[in-house]
């Protein structure tokens, strides 16, 4: 997921994707880095500023594609577990 929100806006749509799914890679854009601590306290997988260079949010999709790729397998088990 991405959330390109500022403020508590962006805050709040983190928590609630947070809650909803634990283990959903997300990459948070904001405006101002005061956002970061919460970007940590919520397991964000990458946070940037909206000013990132191309670089940076290159290497943050990359991160996402990661992380999607991990949970991918252990979500597919925990499905096929659920069923048998």
């Amino acid at each position: 997921a991405v959330v390109a929100l500022d403020g508590p806006d962006g805050l709040t749509a983190v928590r609630e994707l947070r809650q909803r799914a634990p283990l959903l890679p997300i990459l948070w854009i904001a405006d101002e880095m005061e956002y970061a601590v919460f970007a940590f306290r919520y397991r964000v997988t990458a946070f940037l500023l909206r000013d990132a260079s191309t670089a940076a949010l290159r290497s943050a999709i990359n991160t996402m594609r990661r992380e999607s790729a991990s949970i991918l397998p252990a979500a597919a088990s925990t499905a096929s577990n659920s069923t048998q």
